[in-house]
């Protein structure tokens, strides 16, 4: 499974998302400031960031532009996760190389398939192998 980090600075979305996440085996670090997320960012591998639009002093697309700007989470695979839907932030994070944007609320189910979506996505991107080959071993 994956190991998901969630930036949501809203205490019950993030306790939702986290519960959702986590009953369909994920392992889930979840933080309210994009300073934390940076340090959990750099501790441990993470497979995909749960990004929330509006955070508590900054913006999620703000955020997101400084992750694409470093080389080590350049390709780190992103998922926004917010109840702001504006036809200009959403093209904004497409700009930005999002996989993924759903809108809150959502069930726990379309959660899950969408991180499983892009997490399957990355690790047939970096094979060296073919998938065939790969699921025989």
């Amino acid at each position: 499974m994956a190991c998901i980090l969630i930036l949501e600075d809203d205490e019950i979305s993030a306790r939702l998302a986290t519960r959702m996440l986590k009953t369909n085996g994920h392992q889930v670090h979840a933080v309210a400031k994009s300073d934390a997320a940076w340090v959990k960012l750099q501790e441990s591998p993470i497979d995909v960031l749960l990004l929330d639009t509006e955070l508590e002093g900054e913006q999620g697309c703000d955020v997101l532009a400084g992750i694409r700007a470093d080389a080590l989470f350049r390709d780190l695979s992103v998922v926004v996760y917010s109840s702001v839907s504006r036809r200009d932030i959403v093209q904004r994070y497409l700009g930005l190389g999002v996989q993924g944007i759903l809108i809150k609320p959502t069930s726990a189910e379309r959660l899950n398939q969408e991180v499983d979506r892009v997490t399957t996505k990355l690790w047939r991107k970096n094979l060296f192998e073919s998938e065939e080959t790969v699921q025989i071993r």
